[in-house]
């Protein structure tokens, strides 16, 4: 065999390769695309052995990485005013995901100072005997159109203590009480207009203020 046969025997073989290469590559990942904004940056890392090893970072907003199936990890540093995060996201076909970080919790305190006055005065005209609690100090949630408080039982009625909660929404610029009456702990199946992430937050917010009535 001369020369010029077997440089084109080594080239076909080169290009075979290379094409077995790139249709095991493509039979064996996945696309993940990625969608951000509000970001400084976004990164994935896959978990080995217990530890967090970045893979990429993205740069462009919908630009897709191909993956190989698996669960991984998109963790995200918001720009200001907005928090930083992670979500989970596991790869077993074409998937797509929406990083849109709500505000920080810096922005929502210094937004619900301007908000207190008109969620006070919703409490106080919707809520029957609510001179009987004391209206914790409340949060603002996601994009400061969420509000979620604790009410503490301050009357004398050992057998009504119960510390309650409530949860409202901002609409046109108006307040609206999506609890009413204020529950013990935010019902998820009831309540499904409110989102998920809310109801377990407020369910977990602890009173800060003991009731009079704490045992019997």
């Amino acid at each position: 065999m001369n020369r010029k046969k077997i440089l084109i025997t080594a080239s076909i073989l080169i290009v075979i390769l290379g094409l077995y290469g790139l249709i095991n590559y493509y039979s064996n990942t996945y696309k993940l695309i990625v969608s951000f904004k509000n970001v400084n940056e976004v990164s994935v890392y896959s978990e080995t052995d217990g530890k967090n090893n970045k893979i990429k970072t993205i740069l462009e907003s919908s630009k897709g990485i191909r993956l190989k199936k698996g669960i991984y990890i998109i963790k995200y540093s918001g720009s200001p005013d907005y928090s930083s995060g992670s979500l989970e996201v596991n790869v077993d076909n074409e998937k797509s995901v929406t990083v849109d970080p709500s505000y920080s919790k810096e922005k929502l305190a210094d937004l619900l100072k301007d908000q207190s006055s008109q969620i006070n005065n919703l409490l106080k005209t919707q809520i029957p005997k609510i001179d009987l609690y004391i209206v914790q100090p409340g949060e603002l949630y996601m994009f400061g159109d969420w509000y979620g408080a604790v009410l503490t039982y301050n009357g004398d009625d050992a057998f009504n203590a119960d510390t309650l909660r409530v949860v409202m929404k901002k609409e046109n610029n108006t307040w609206k009480l999506m609890t009413n009456p204020p529950e013990i702990m935010v019902n998820k199946k009831i309540h499904k207009e409110i989102p998920p992430e809310i109801v377990d937050l407020i369910n977990n917010t602890q009173s800060q203020i003991q009731s009079k009535y704490t045992s019997f």
